[in-house]
């Protein structure tokens, strides 16, 4: 893929809204994600790799990000942002690291 399409933009966010859903219930985070991710026909990897990205941004910024209401049309900041990430990597194709970072972070 080398452009996120709006399909994969509202899975990104919807997933995103589960998660965070999931983190204010005080629910395990990740069953919650999969069993999205199943009903939205993705498979389990999907799930964790979105999970994960959450994990990362949020340790990045080093605060919680906010969604916008689960049932709006309209994305939050940080929403918009989590997509324009995405964009981004997808636009930046496959990136190459060295055995100085194994966990292929730069």
């Amino acid at each position: 893929m080398s452009e996120a399409t709006p399909l994969f933009e509202a899975i990104l966010i919807r997933m995103f809204r589960v998660w965070h859903a999931a983190r204010d219930a005080e629910q395990p985070l990740l069953p919650s994600i999969l069993a999205r991710a199943g009903e939205l026909g993705l498979e389990p990897v999907a799930g964790v790799a979105c999970a994960s990205l959450f994990d990362l941004v949020e340790a990045s910024l080093g605060r919680q990000l906010v969604p916008e209401c689960c049932c709006s049309q309209t994305l939050s900041p940080d929403e918009s942002a989590l997509v324009g990430l995405v964009r981004c990597a997808l636009r930046a194709g496959n990136v190459h690291t060295t055995t100085e970072a194994p966990h292929g972070l730069s």
